[in-house]
């Protein structure tokens, strides 16, 4: 009776897929818990190319900045100031051309019409 070899060239090949794979992977750290606030309409920017904005700011009183990246899970409309609590986490390594950080809605605290 011939014995079987549990490792085969197929399972050698998926569990090195596997391997790279995870290697690969963006390693995310935090989240910091942060608070943004959102104006109302974006605006004409440039980041890789043309394309509109959010403008933000950390604080009522805070000038308002251009936001480039996305906030995963919030769908922005115009016309209304948001108050935003947001899961900041650190993204190693930094994809080509993206950001070193990843946005994700925790709460939309208040949206208030223009």
């Amino acid at each position: 009776m011939k014995r079987r070899n549990p490792i085969t060239p197929v399972r050698v090949a998926v569990i090195a897929t596997l391997v790279v794979a995870a290697a690969a992977c963006s390693v995310l750290t935090g989240p910091d818990i942060v608070t943004l606030f959102v104006a109302p309409h974006e605006v004409e920017c440039i980041g890789v190319g043309p394309r509109t904005c959010l403008q933000t700011r950390e604080s009522p009183t805070d000038e308002w900045t251009l936001f480039y990246d996305a906030i995963e899970g919030f769908e922005f409309e115009p016309g209304f100031f948001y108050e935003l609590r947001v899961a900041v986490y650190t993204v190693d390594p930094v994809p080509a051309d993206g950001s070193s950080l990843r946005y994700v809605l925790r709460e939309v605290v208040s949206k208030t019409p223009e």
